[in-house]
């Protein structure tokens, strides 16, 4: 986004303040009446973005429908954000390319026609590092997706926090949702009290970082922690390692899995070796606590009669690091197959989907 996007919205919505001209000869008599410019539905994203983004911020009005026809290409800091109460629909054909910090908050996607990934990193190496603060999902629902919540196609950013937040991602196709294939990294990787799903089961790690991503050659003294806690995650990576992480079992890694419900992610009774990419030791920092681990099919992948608590067979690896007070509980969702994971059997997981009296 250009800086004179932000500029041209700061003179437009000085016109609804009634800085309009006006002659006597036509308007004797009559009060000014502000010419209010308005968002209204079917506008296009870009179009908005342009016309009404001021301070780097775009604030769409409750409950109003727009279309995102063509990527949108952020060369700026943006946060887009709605009514958190009856927040914005975007029907997204295309995707966001953000090289800044950049924020999705109260908004509803329907990414069912969307062609390409939802939001990017551009595909350009960076020299020097070039720095991101933040890559935000906040009470975010997005329907049909089809390609990656994130992709980098680029080497040398650094995304100081990446965060799914309150947030319901559906995913129809098998793909990889977190997807650092081709290089970047984040620091912290945040995913808390949000609903991640395939709508069929995905042969996809949820995420993939591939050889030459070491956190340590964006900063010397980085650490790199993926912090779950108090999600609801089904159907990802069957019978494969739920994260397909090569720089795994590394010093400067630390997993800290809390208050979550795993159900079909991984290899049967693996979840956690398979956030490291399918190993375990004592090299991370583990801090893995009060989780469920079910699974509807065996250690090779074929179908089980009914579905397993797996929780006594998760392990770090680590003697000193052990999972900790899994909840040995077998999940009945009322219909995730149509994304309602309620639930009556136990408080972990999403909250949105807690039934327990």
């Amino acid at each position: 986004m250009k800086k004179s996007f932000i500029f041209g919205a700061a003179l437009m919505l000085a016109g609804a303040f009634g800085l309009q001209s006006c002659s006597q000869e036509t308007n004797a008599g009559k009060p000014l009446e502000p010419t209010v410019a308005v968002i209204d539905n079917g506008m296009d994203l870009k179009d908005v973005i342009e016309q009404f983004a001021v301070d780097n911020k775009v604030t769409l009005p409750a409950g109003v429908e727009l279309t995102m026809k063509e990527a949108i290409e952020l060369t700026e800091p943006l946060t887009i954000t709605t009514d958190a109460e009856k927040p914005a629909t975007i029907i997204a054909k295309a995707g966001f390319v953000v090289s800044k910090n950049f924020a999705l908050e109260n908004v509803n996607i329907d990414a069912t026609k969307l062609e390409n990934n939802l939001v990017a990193l551009p595909g350009t190496e960076a020299k020097p590092i070039n720095e991101i603060e933040k890559i935000v999902f906040d009470n975010v629902i997005v329907k049909g997706l089809g390609k990656a919540l994130f992709y980098s196609a680029a080497k040398g950013n650094l995304i100081a926090d990446f965060t799914i937040n309150n947030s319901v991602i559906e995913v129809a196709k098998d793909i990889t949702a977190i997807d650092f294939t081709k290089g970047s990294s984040a620091a912290n990787i945040n995913v808390t009290n949000s609903t991640i799903y395939c709508l069929a089961s995905s042969s996809k790690s949820m995420y993939s970082s591939q050889g030459g991503q070491k956190i340590t050659e964006l900063d010397a003294s980085g650490i790199q922690t993926f912090k779950f806690a108090n999600n609801t995650i089904y159907n990802w990576a069957v019978a494969k390692n739920f994260f397909s992480h090569r720089q795994s079992n590394q010093k400067w890694l630390a997993y800290d899995v809390q208050g979550n419900i795993f159900v079909n992610c991984g290899k049967n009774g693996q979840v956690i070796k398979g956030m490291n990419g399918g190993q375990g030791g004592a090299n991370p920092t583990w801090t893995i606590k009060g989780n469920v681990f079910n699974c509807d099919y065996d250690g090779q992948g074929n179908p089980l009669e009914s579905r397993q608590d797996t929780s006594a067979s998760e392990t770090t690896g680590d003697d000193k690091e052990p999972v900790q007070e899994s909840i040995a509980v077998v999940i009945a969702f009322a219909d995730a197959e149509k994304g309602d994971f309620t639930q009556t059997q136990t408080t972990a997981g999403d909250p949105r989907w807690f039934a327990v009296q």
